[in-house]
Parts: structure tokens; C-alpha cells; sequence
């Protein structure tokens, strides 16, 4: 009768493990196809099919990484955020998970936001010249931003003393 439950015990962990294998191959075919999604510009699509991905292989840096350069790029920079600071807590060495959290950062333009997140990405790769570019092009665009700023306060001072009377043009 043990003998029985042993092998009882032992084809239930075979079926599970069987079981398991399926959700990974099937979870692996889901990913591949969001890749391929991607490839073609199709970024939706991509993200549907990494979140079937997700549902069947449980969490994953690499495929929250994915999906979120997918919603980035389709203007969903909260889910973008939300996946990358996943990809981050589940693989806090790899920089990839900062640099899409930096990417969706920049397209809200949190300047200083998307920056220290590049930067955190370059202490973890500081020969990746990508990230450099990045980094460099946040910079550009956070001077850039500040130099907006201190034009539309000068032209709002000077419009605002031109109707007022005060200064003559």
C-alpha cells in the first residue's frame, strides 16, 4: 500500500510537471510572437500577446521589459512605468528595466526622472554607449525645456508690462 502511494505521489508530480512544461512552452510561443509583433510595428498586438505570455509563465523581466516598451510607444507611459518598475524589482542588475522606465519618463517629460534613471542604468553598464546617447539626449532636451521656461516668463513679463502700460515698445 505505501509502495502505492509513492507511485501515486510520483505520477501526479509527473502530470504537474508535464503540465508545467506546457504553460512554459506555451508561454515561450507568446512572447515569441509578441517579439515578432514588435518587429512589425505592431505594438498592440505585441502587448497582447506578452501579457498572455505573462499569464502563463508568471512574472518576467524580460517580457514586463517588452511590454512596456510596447505601451511606451503606444502613449500608455502609467502601464509603461508600472511594467518597468516591475522588470526592475524582479532583475535590480539588469538596466534594461531602468531604461524603459527612463524612455517613459522622457516621453512625459520628467526630465530629471527619466535622467536618474538612465543614470542608474549607467552605473550598471558604464561602457554601454546607448545608454549614454540616452542619457546625453534627456540632458538636450531638460536644457532645452528650462530655456522654454525662462522665455515664456520673460515674454509674459514683457507682455504683461505692455498692457499695463509700463513699458513702451
Amino acid at each position: 500500500l505505501e509502495g502505492g502511494n509513492v507511485l501515486g505521489a510520483h505520477r501526479v508530480a509527473e502530470s504537474a510537471n508535464r503540465d508545467n512544461n506546457f504553460l512554459q512552452d506555451r508561454g515561450e510561443e507568446e512572447k515569441r510572437k509578441g517579439d515578432e509583433q514588435f518587429k512589425k510595428g505592431d505594438y498592440s498586438s505585441a502587448a497582447r500577446h506578452y501579457s498572455n505570455a505573462l499569464h502563463l509563465v508568471g512574472n518576467n523581466s524580460l517580457i514586463r521589459s517588452n511590454r512596456s516598451a510596447c505601451y511606451s510607444l503606444l502613449g500608455k507611459q502609467s502601464l509603461a512605468i508600472s511594467d518597468a518598475d516591475e522588470a526592475i524589482r524582479l532583475a535590480p542588475n539588469w538596466p534594461k528595466g531602468y531604461c524603459r522606465k527612463a524612455a517613459a519618463l522622457f516621453c512625459l517629460q520628467q526630465y530629471d526622472s527619466a535622467q536618474a534613471e538612465y543614470r542608474r542604468a549607467l552605473e550598471l553598464r558604464p561602457e554601454n554607449g546607448l545608454i549614454k546617447d540616452a542619457l546625453r539626449e534627456v540632458e538636450r532636451e531638460q536644457s532645452h525645456s528650462l530655456q522654454q521656461t525662462r522665455f515664456r516668463s520673460v515674454a509674459s513679463a514683457i507682455l504683461n508690462n505692455t498692457v499695463k502700460g509700463e513699458l513702451r515698445l
